[in-house]
């Protein structure tokens, strides 16, 4: 896990402060073409631009646009919000475990979204979980003893979502993989994104990402959202050898920014 400070981060303190609200509010999903070719969609009370090429570009490079698309996502991932933006954004999109209390304290939610660029073979296959819901998940969040260096109960919930996924990566098809989620969905996309990356083109975006594991890949690839003042990605905590895959952003409030400097 790498740390990266950014004194010029205001814009992410926003982007925290929004994803922190469990509960999407009652919004739609519209889609709206720009003059440069984007799409604006509109959802869950925000909006963000979208066009393939954000995910035709550099996946170790910080996409802002990539970023605040992800934002979005995972707030919707709290309803049917996630999958209908998608949708508006040109996916065939299908959410999976909702309904309810999960039937097992290891599976977590999610919506996975695929899109086959017209004229190429590639895929693009969007995957965003979503974060804590009902007590079950809960139980799951606090087991933290490893297998093979995984938080199990996180490892488990992104083994059920990846036997899902499977059905989507066959066809021969060249795959381009995105990862995202809030919380406990940014737990399980954290190891997603780290788990696919040696396979496919992948890009991995996490907001409130909790540790994951203690043996972590360093994946420049994945890149996670923290806010110094949550405690959500303090725990498990360090001391006990738990980290993130990927780059840590960590966003601090001016009373506590260690460069003495107001973000």
């Amino acid at each position: 896990m790498r740390s990266i400070y950014n004194k010029n981060a205001s814009w992410i303190i926003l982007l925290l402060c929004t994803i922190s609200l469990l509960l999407c509010l009652n919004s739609y999903a519209t889609a709206e073409d720009t003059q440069c070719g984007y799409l604006e969609i509109t959802g869950c009370g925000s909006g963000f631009i979208y066009s393939d090429e954000m995910l035709q570009k550099n996946q170790y490079q910080l996409s802002t646009d990539l970023a605040k698309a992800s934002m979005v996502l995972s707030r919707g991932a709290y309803s049917s919000e996630a999958a209908t933006m998608l949708r508006a954004m040109g996916y065939e999109a299908s959410p999976y475990n909702y309904g309810g209390e999960a039937l097992s304290d290891d599976l977590v939610a999610f919506t996975i979204g695929y899109r086959d660029i017209p004229g190429s073979n590639t895929r693009l296959i969007c995957v965003v979980v979503r974060g804590t819901r009902g007590t079950s998940e809960w139980i799951s969040n606090f087991k933290f003893a490893t297998n093979n260096g995984v938080h199990i109960g996180f490892q488990r919930a992104a083994d059920n979502v990846s036997s899902t996924l499977s059905n989507y990566l066959n066809g021969g098809k060249d795959i381009i993989l995105w990862f995202t989620g809030h919380s406990r969905g940014a737990a399980v996309a954290n190891i997603l994104a780290a788990r696919y990356s040696n396979q496919y083109k992948t890009f991995g975006y996490t907001y409130a990402c909790p540790a994951v594991g203690t043996s972590i890949s360093n994946s420049s690839n994945i890149w996670n959202f923290n806010n110094s003042r949550d405690l959500v990605p303090k725990v498990p905590p360090a001391s006990w050898g738990y980290q993130r895959n990927g780059n840590d952003y960590t966003v601090y409030w001016p009373s506590t920014d260690p460069s003495g400097h107001d973000n």
